[in-house]
């Protein structure tokens, strides 16, 4: 942990005193007071962990309205309009490589890949040396001016140790611990391979899946009325029901099998005081708005007899002011059997976000403290109890990083006794898989990471070129073991997001994004009306799906369906294929990617240009290999005319 002090001074008279409210990037959200000293500056001492925390601030003990930092720009401010505070180290060694999950892990049970990078000039060829002293030589990814992302897929076998030697033609080195460099080849030169851990390797759902907000999808004919129901299509705010039920989204599943998706993620269904249900009452009863639990075993049966999977979304942070431990404890305060069950900073406690520990500062969110092992019994057992009755294949863990991780563990091991092969996505916005995936034995992130760095810095705020867009991608793939790169969840809009389509001007910049989405390592994610472009209400991203002009003809929908119809019959690309930048012209904006897997391969040629470009495929395609496109425009003797901001897809092949 680092100490960091955080200065405001805003030069106003009225203001008494501020509160900052911290997201630290590991750990639960906190306040402090700042204190204000003789010169009118605020400051305030707080102790933060490496990476990228956030902080935001309340003024005059004012908590509905949060204060934006003047002396920091809006720019830099996350997707909550918080102000980032950055704890990193920078890396000067010849070779930045660690002997852990990030930069080694099986691709299956005998096929290792592992990643590195190098940050001189003269550093041109990087071999890994087996325990025979066999030599196998690493490729570069991708480079920018001095530095060099490498990696290579190496068939371990019983080998039990390997080294790294780097260099040039005239000097080569070997690497050791801490990225330092020795002459010399000795016992301490060698790492240790990982154990091979089934679990780690195992493709718990492979393909596309289908995000579903319940309350906004569908209302089916059965729905009983309701005087809280908004009229379907109305403007929403925060608290508004529209009425979205579990047999309308029965109703619809025909549709979401056309699309190729290969399972349903549902944001939260039980029994909650809210229309996003993040508030839960009752962890092991339906929401009676949306239905019964025996509609929601329907639901269960009909998605898998189509062949599909379905994960929920759990919120075992916080719960629902009405959950009955808080209510028991609102009444009998310290005699309640409950009082343990909270984080409680003095009584007696009423609904006020100052008497108890409450998610981000909101009163009607109090957490769970894991402290107390009643509670973290009560939500494990209620997470069983609906894999065991009713045959869930997953859940979607929300905020898993502020949640400790020995509970984590034990939730996802309690979780995987029951179901194998349980697919398990861990709610993070810092960009770190570490803990979730490599600690606690989950299976991916959510990738805010990647939407933030890559897609709304090059395709919605513009700041960075194609060369930009190329280097955050490739940090993004060397942040995360493969292993947690292909099992995260990728997504251009999603309930906490505005719709992606509301946010460009161009509508070819949608399908160039999402080509660049199904390149990449990872699951895409498509939020319910993407497919036909739906567009939210101004400043909203919860909008009811627009059911009277849907067509199954629409653009979007034709061109997901082709996506997700290439993604399913090159199963083994996707899931398995290394991550190559094969061509990159930053003046023609012409990129290239590759996914490569045994003798097969899939080119996504990406045309970011205004213009149509010419481009010939002698450059991509070895001597000796045949060719198909799969998607884009024609080929006429390996020329293809790429017509501005569009993408070709060509299998190449034996």
């Amino acid at each position: 942990m680092l100490k960091e002090i955080i200065i405001f001074d805003e030069g106003r008279d009225d203001i008494e005193n501020i509160t900052i409210g911290i997201f630290p990037a590991k750990g639960r959200y906190y306040r402090k007071n700042m204190s204000k000293n003789d010169s009118g500056f605020f400051h305030v001492e707080v102790d933060l962990p490496h990476g990228i925390s956030y902080y935001h601030l309340y003024l005059n003990n004012d908590f509905l309205k949060e204060y934006i930092d003047i002396n920091t720009s809006i720019a830099n401010h996350d997707l909550k309009s918080r102000v980032p505070i950055v704890l990193k180290s920078d890396i000067f060694n010849h070779i930045f490589f660690k002997n852990e999950d990030r930069f080694i892990s099986y691709v299956h049970k005998d096929l290792i890949e592992v990643k590195l990078i190098s940050y001189y000039s003269w550093i041109n060829r990087i071999i890994l040396v087996d325990e025979k002293l066999q030599e196998f030589d690493f490729h570069v990814s991708f480079k920018n001016e001095n530095k060099k992302y490498w990696y290579i897929r190496y068939k371990k076998g019983d080998a039990k140790k390997f080294a790294i030697k780097f260099g040039d033609r005239d000097r080569m080195y070997w690497l050791i611990e801490n990225n330092k460099a020795t002459s010399n080849i000795e016992e301490s030169t060698f790492f240790e391979f990982p154990e091979f851990s089934q679990n780690q390797s195992e493709i718990n759902i492979s393909g596309a899946g289908y995000q579903i907000f319940p309350d906004r999808f569908c209302k089916s004919k059965k729905q009983t009325e309701n005087k809280i129901f908004y009229t379907w299509g109305s403007q929403p705010d925060t608290y508004t029901y529209f009425g979205g039920d579990i047999q309308g989204i029965l109703d619809k599943l025909p549709i979401i099998k056309r699309l190729g998706v290969k399972f349903i993620y549902l944001n939260p269904v039980f029994f909650s005081k809210s229309a996003h249900r993040y508030d839960t009452i009752n962890y092991r009863k339906i929401d009676p708005i949306i239905g019964t639990n025996a509609d929601f075993r329907k639901l269960v049966d009909k998605i898998h007899s189509l062949g599909l999977k379905i994960i929920v979304d759990i919120s075992i942070n916080h719960c629902s002011t009405d959950f009955i431990p808080f209510k028991h404890l609102l009444k009998y305060n310290e005699k309640s059997k409950y009082k343990d069950w909270f984080i409680i900073y003095n009584f007696p406690v009423s609904i006020n976000c100052e008497n108890y520990s409450c998610w981000q500062g909101y009163k009607e969110l109090p957490q769970f403290n894991f402290n107390n092992l009643e509670v973290q019994d009560y939500l494990i057992e209620s997470a069983l109890y609906w894999l065991k009755k009713y045959d869930i294949d997953g859940w979607r863990v929300d905020v898993s990083d502020e949640i400790p991780d020995q509970f984590l563990y034990k939730f996802i091991k309690a979780n995987r006794r029951i179901k194998r092969d349980i697919l398990l996505i861990g709610e993070n916005l810092h960009n770190d898989s570490t803990d979730f995936v490599c600690n606690n034995g989950g299976d991916g992130i959510t990738a805010y990471g990647l939407y933030q760095e890559v897609f709304m810095l090059y395709f919605v705020e513009k700041k960075i070129n194609l060369n930009g867009l190329a280097e955050n991608l490739v940090d993004y793939i060397y942040t995360h073991s493969f292993n947690a790169l292909r099992k995260s969840w990728v997504f251009l809009s999603n309930h906490d997001l505005p719709r992606f389509c509301s946010l460009i001007n161009d509508d070819a910049d949608f399908y160039l994004a999402f080509c660049l989405l199904y390149a990449i390592p990872g699951t895409p994610i498509l939020f319910f009306g993407e497919e036909i472009m739906l567009n939210d209400h101004p400043g909203y991203n919860r909008c009811s799906m627009n059911w009277d002009n849907y067509k199954l003809d629409h653009p979007s929908f034709s061109f997901f369906k082709k996506m997700n119809e290439i993604r399913n019959q090159f199963k083994d690309i996707f899931d398995n294929g290394d991550f190559n930048i094969l061509y990159l012209d930053c003046k023609k904006n012409l990129f290239i990617i590759s996914r490569k897997y045994m003798n097969n391969e899939i080119c996504f040629i990406l045309n970011f240009s205004e213009e149509e470009l010419n481009f010939n495929l002698d450059s991509i395609i070895n001597q000796g290999k045949k060719y198909r496109l799969l998607f884009g425009d024609p080929i006429n003797n390996n020329h293809i005319k790429l017509i501005r901001k569009k993408a070709n897809l060509i299998l190449i092949y034996h």
